[in-house]
């Protein structure tokens, strides 16, 4: 009959600390001084609930696919103060329960950071509910149909070519 061998180390290379190091800054995040996760894989802000002030719950939902899951999962969103070396900004980020008390950076909020890392503190909306990104899309397509009749109301008549009628 085989023995069972006791618990031992196989192979530890390092933590899960060490190995997001390099991705991660200092801040402070609604006055709590935190770890910054930039992931370049999320879409939207992430931050765990026990660092939320529930009276910031921004009342609106995002859904959010994992990258192994199939499914889709909804989250609700809460506003923040971002404070870091990338800059500083007011936003939203999606609340979950189970994070080890990082933030984290999304696509969105980067790259707003990187274009203006100091936004005058207005409030910037990172994630977008349905709802939100439709309305977007319609005053998009508004704004470009009142461009194209600008643009057709400001011709000159050239006389020479079509004369004015009397």
């Amino acid at each position: 009959m085989p023995s069972l061998k006791s618990n031992e180390k196989i192979n530890c290379v390092s933590s899960n600390d060490d190995l997001l190091e390099t991705h991660t800054v200092r801040g402070i995040v609604n006055g709590l001084e935190m770890p910054i996760l930039r992931d370049t894989g999320a879409t939207a802000d992430v931050i765990s609930q026990e660092f939320i002030d529930y009276a910031k719950m921004a009342g609106e939902h995002v859904w959010v696919q994992y990258l192994l899951n199939d499914h889709l999962v909804c989250l609700s969103s809460a506003e923040f103060e971002i404070k870091c070396e990338l800059g500083h900004m007011k936003t939203k980020a999606a609340v979950v329960t189970n994070d080890p008390g990082r933030y984290v950076l999304g696509n969105k909020t980067a790259q707003l950071l990187k274009e203006e890392p100091f936004l005058n503190l207005e409030k910037i909306n990172a994630i977008m509910t349905g709802s939100q990104a439709k309305r977007s899309s319609e005053e998009d397509q508004n704004k470009e149909v009142e461009m194209r009749i600008e643009e057709m109301t400001h011709f000159e008549i050239d006389e020479e070519i079509l004369p004015q009628g009397n």
